[in-house]
């Protein structure tokens, strides 16, 4: 591929990114006993990452209008089709706290992360306390887009594009086997990179269609195990050999992948490259349209 199409590929990515990079920054909400008020547009994941861990409920009539997963005190919301108005519960299991949600439709909904901070739980006195404690909770947000925009412009990326970061360090992942992460048929999941940085560590897997159809896939219904953050690179995979048969996908935790997975980690070599020193693209380069 030549060095003006690399940079492209470069530039769309982080493009496709924003939500997770800086192009779309997270807002803080500070609750205030009100409902907290939302958008979402068809198709695009919008978090909430609440101040503990919670669990949602969701009536059986609106299961086909909008998809909601919990874990680890982060509410994940998709929706599925277009709708007037949905009131959700958001408890506490802890506390018996309910956050009432009311989320509008709209298509040119932002994707970004609504993070939400509870007074109740921020030490007095102290404005200066509170900023600390406020800047606690998204400081770990942070870290999930950082990394995930770390590890995509090192798959993507030209080196001398990639600026480099002293606090995130590469993590051995075994690159050969696939691995058992999709609840969806004829894709296959191979790790490609991980890194860790901030207590947290994003792993990178190469989605692959192996079937002769379209195969849509679905950030919360089609992906096993619990997850910090989830990123899609793209939705859709076209039929086996086509230009859009690959994607990425870039999963935040806790934990090393190996771990959840129970995989073996294999040692990994430096990155790839040419012969005239530069770093090599994925297969195809996940172009998709």
């Amino acid at each position: 591929m030549s060095r003006i199409g690399r940079v492209w590929i470069l530039l769309w990515v982080l493009g496709s990114l924003s939500a997770v990079a800086n192009e779309e920054p997270q807002r803080t909400i500070v609750w205030d006993r009100l409902p907290i008020q939302m958008t979402l547009k068809v198709g695009q994941q919008r978090n909430l990452v609440m101040p503990k861990e919670v669990r949602v409920g969701v009536p059986d009539n609106q299961k086909d209008i909008i998809d909601v997963g919990a874990a680890n005190g982060v509410v994940f919301l998709t929706a599925l089709q277009s709708f007037e108005k949905i009131f959700l519960r958001v408890e506490e299991p802890e506390t018996g706290i309910i956050y009432p949600i009311e989320i509008s439709f709209d298509p040119n909904s932002p994707s970004n992360d609504l993070v939400i901070v509870n007074p109740a739980y921020v030490t007095k006195p102290a404005e200066k306390q509170s900023d600390e404690e406020t800047t606690e909770l998204v400081n770990e947000e942070d870290w999930r887009s950082r990394l995930v925009r770390f590890a995509s412009q090192s798959i993507y990326g030209l080196d001398r594009l990639i600026e480099p970061d002293s606090e995130i360090t590469r993590v051995d992942v075994d690159t050969l086997n696939q691995v058992d992460l999709l609840n969806t048929e004829n894709v296959s999941s191979t790790p490609i990179k991980a890194y860790r940085g901030g207590g947290i560590y994003v792993t990178a897997f190469l989605l692959q269609n192996e079937s002769p159809r379209t195969i849509n896939l679905h950030l919360i219904r089609d992906i096993k195990y619990l997850w910090l953050g989830r990123v899609l690179q793209h939705t859709q995979l076209a039929p086996k050999g086509s230009d859009a048969d690959q994607t990425i996908l870039y999963l935040v935790s806790e934990k090393p992948i190996k771990e959840i997975l129970h995989v073996k980690a294999k040692k990994v070599p430096p990155e790839s490259t040419t012969s005239d020193g530069k770093a090599t693209s994925p297969k195809r380069s996940y172009r998709h349209g």
